[in-house]
């Protein structure tokens, strides 16, 4: 009986703690400069660097539409190394939704 050979991808890859702040850091420098903006909330840690992910959320004013356009709402212009980190877009929401 042949043995079947397994390949295996998209293993995770290494990163450490400050990996995770320098990733941090530039999604709130790049962010930060939108007009409309009242904060970033992070919650969770990277308990397992290179598995777990950063979860973000952005509250803008009220006119969310206005202040944020689509083009600069994209997870995707990110580099990679922030976009493997971060794993998803950011959820964005307007002040009032976010105070309910």
């Amino acid at each position: 009986m042949q043995r079947k050979k397994y390949e295996f991808f998209g293993l995770p890859k290494e990163y450490s703690a400050g990996d995770y702040k320098e990733a941090t850091a530039s999604i709130i420098g790049k962010y930060s400069k939108i007009g409309g903006l009242k904060s970033i909330y992070n919650w969770g840690d990277p308990s397992i660097p290179g598995i777990s992910d950063l979860d973000l959320v952005l509250v803008f004013g009220n006119n969310i539409k206005n202040s944020l356009p689509l083009h600069r709402r994209s997870f995707y212009f990110l580099d990679s190394k922030t976009k493997y980190l971060a794993m998803h877009p950011f959820i964005f929401i307007d002040l009032e939704s976010f105070s309910n």
